[in-house]
């Protein structure tokens, strides 16, 4: 499970409208399912967000939303999962 582009384009409209969520909680813990580049150009040239590319990219390798949650705007993210992940 995880976040596909309009999934991100919806985090990146709602950051961009200032509509953040300080604390996010996830059911499962959710992956970034777009590439780096893609995640890049959809936050920055799509939404004009203005974010360092060095954090887009950081935040796409962590592998799991948690840092892109955080780079949105949230100060606390939580997932609620079974698996020993």
């Amino acid at each position: 499970m995880g976040l596909n582009p309009n999934a991100i384009r919806f985090l990146a409209r709602e950051s961009k409208n200032r509509n953040r969520c300080e604390r996010t909680a996830m059911i499962g813990r959710q992956g970034v399912h777009v590439p780096a580049a893609q995640l890049e150009q959809s936050l920055n040239e799509e939404f004009q967000l203005d974010l360092p590319s060095d954090q887009i990219r950081a935040a796409h390798a962590a592998g799991f939303a948690d840092d892109l949650f955080r780079l949105l705007g949230s100060k606390t993210v939580d997932s609620f999962d079974y698996s020993d992940h």
